[in-house]
């Protein structure tokens, strides 16, 4: 037999049982993965669950109180916040009780809070690395990324490290949409509560992570294998010509929230929709006057 031959018998004997230990080892690192997910996806869910219920709570009695003296006891060139060194005034925030489409003002100092809630938090682990470029990136980088160069330095912010890079795009002061360089997934995203699908925007995406890594890595970066992920009309859907912006902070919101959506299976869950945004303008008053997200 191989197991008392000569040296070649035992040779083999040897190898087989390297390969077979090796194969067993194989087994049961795919076996812990997959244990792993599992809890992970049971503890994603979880979560999940109790910021849904967090989210969707109705205002106490202090915010309550917060909300009215904004709306109706503060003058409307009156500062509410200051964020990512840009004034809020009462006048901004009024567009949120108005129904009204929602400046860059707005948009801009809430999709900052919750980017700055990572930093905020008890288990900042919890949250993924986030930087977002305000609503005046976009039209620069249409126009090529050396416009756009210095942002990153001025912010110190290498992106290579983040787990998202998120963009909101104001479309001419008629709509906005939310862009998004997802990392993790090696993905360029866009989120549209219209349903479009943003191919330009990628497509300058795709251009700025090239240009930035030769520029601040010296190296190129091939983006052959990241992929485009526009999900259309699957994500809540705006009914009316206003909400947005609204929308896109939500989505924003969503992003920023788990860190969880970069394991295979996990996708951001934006568990809105269009009659609960009067509610979310309310809340989000509140939490722009008190300057930071809750939960």
């Amino acid at each position: 037999s191989l197991l008392l031959g000569g040296k070649q018998g035992r040779g083999s004997s040897l190898a087989y049982l390297h390969r077979q230990a090796k194969a067993i080892e194989d087994r049961n690192h795919v076996l812990c993965e997959q244990l792993r997910k599992k809890k992970l996806l049971e503890r994603f869910k979880k979560e999940r669950e109790t910021d849904y219920i967090a989210r969707h709570a109705p205002l106490t009695v202090k915010e309550k109180e917060i909300y009215n003296r904004i709306m109706y006891d503060t003058s409307p060139s009156t500062i509410v916040i200051t964020k990512n060194r840009v004034d809020v005034l009462q006048e901004h925030i009024s567009r949120f009780h108005n129904s009204e489409w929602l400046n860059d003002e707005c948009v801009n100092a809430y999709i900052f809070l919750c980017i700055e809630r990572r930093s905020r938090a008890p288990h900042p682990e919890k949250y993924p690395k986030c930087h977002f470029f305000n609503s005046f990136w976009y039209p620069l980088m249409q126009k090529g990324y050396q416009r756009v160069r210095a942002w990153t330095r001025k912010a110190k912010v290498d992106v290579f490290t983040l787990d998202w890079l998120i963009i909101p795009i104001n479309c001419g002061n008629m709509h906005w949409c939310l862009a998004a360089i997802n990392f993790g997934k090696k993905r360029f995203e866009y989120f549209d509560s219209m349903g479009g699908k943003g191919r330009e925007c990628l497509m300058h995406m795709r251009e700025y992570l090239q240009a930035e890594s030769l520029d601040k890595r010296k190296q190129e970066l091939d983006v052959s294998e990241w992929t485009n992920y526009s999900p259309g009309r699957s994500v809540p859907q705006q009914q009316n010509g206003f909400d947005c912006g609204v929308f896109v902070c939500r989505f924003a919101e969503a992003l920023s929230r788990h860190i969880y959506e970069h394991e295979e299976g996990c996708e951001p869950e934006f568990d809105f929709c269009q009659s609960e945004i009067r509610k979310f303008r309310v809340r989000m008053v509140v939490e722009l006057a008190q300057g930071h997200i809750g939960w």
